[in-house]
């Protein structure tokens, strides 16, 4: 992907957003807009921004925020700051190649800057997995992330119910982790998702997934390979029935356990940790 060495100066006006590139952030804080600007206006521009050209037309791929900002200056703070014929004037570089092209520098460009939230990330990812036929290690690459980290961001937003998105990647009690929400959704189908989330809101808690599933009637079901090895990361360093769990789990990994004692182990665990309790988990594999 790249992009020329040759600055040009163009009108703010002329520039398509949001159409053929859209702004890979779904939500941009406004506090943050403001202190950017005034951070340009007594700093200048560090970087500029970055379009591409299609069918005559010039599209923002890079710096939304730095050009809301600095229309933000034109209007409020200065209005005669970076102007020419009454018209905002932004310094633009070119990105050659393709609409693809634009749509991956628009992710890197803003995961390299202010951290992309993990929704917003994650969605892409999916959009690139189910509308462009792109493959986990592909999106992997082009993104710079793990294979892991795209195969479990398509599997949330294909499988997560919109409680649990909402709450992908915030902080505090009501937040959820990449990694656990992916958990959750090896393990559960969407309505049972939003019951345990629920509950979790009840007790005050953080989100987490527990080490083992039930169907409606008690039936222990097995993990896949995937939420195996999740399970046993979150096994270490636990004491007393997760420990040994942990350890029944792992021997089933390394073919050393069979499926009968691993779900005999799954079932004392079960009666020893009773709120351990979700459902939906592949074959394992």
């Amino acid at each position: 992907m790249p992009i020329s060495s040759v600055l040009h100066h163009i009108p703010a006006d002329s520039i398509v957003r949001g159409v053929e590139v859209q702004n890979v952030r779904s939500r941009v804080d406004t506090e943050s807009i403001v202190g950017l600007a005034e951070s340009i206006y007594a700093n200048g521009l560090a970087s500029p921004l970055t379009v591409w050209m299609s069918d005559g037309a010039v599209h923002l791929v890079a710096g939304f925020r730095r050009l809301a900002a600095m229309e933000y200056i034109r209007t409020n703070i200065d209005e005669l700051w970076s102007t020419a014929d009454e018209r905002l004037i932004v310094p633009v570089q070119f990105l050659e190649g393709t609409l693809q092209d634009a749509l991956d520098f628009n992710v890197l460009e803003n995961v390299q800057r202010e951290s992309l939230s993990i929704i917003d990330l994650a969605t892409r990812i999916h959009k690139m997995a189910t509308e462009d036929g792109v493959a986990a290690a592909d999106i992997a690459q082009r993104l710079a992330i793990t294979q892991e980290r795209a195969e479990q961001s398509i599997a949330v937003i294909e499988g997560g119910c919109p409680g649990l998105l909402s709450r992908l990647g915030q902080g505090g009690s009501l937040g959820i982790s990449l990694s656990a929400a992916y958990e959750l959704v090896s393990l559960y189908g969407k309505d049972e998702q939003e019951k345990r989330l629920a509950k979790f809101d009840r007790a005050g808690e953080k989100v987490t997934a527990p080490l083992v599933a039930t169907d409606s009637e008690g039936n222990v079901k097995l993990p896949g390979a995937k939420a195996k090895r999740t399970m046993l990361a979150r096994a270490e360093g636990r004491q007393g029935p997760a420990a040994e769990m942990a350890k029944i789990l792992l021997g089933w990994v390394m073919g050393t356990t069979t499926e009968d004692a691993v779900i005999s182990a799954m079932q004392a665990y079960t009666e020893a940790t009773p709120d351990a309790e979700p459902p939906k988990a592949e074959e394992p594999a």
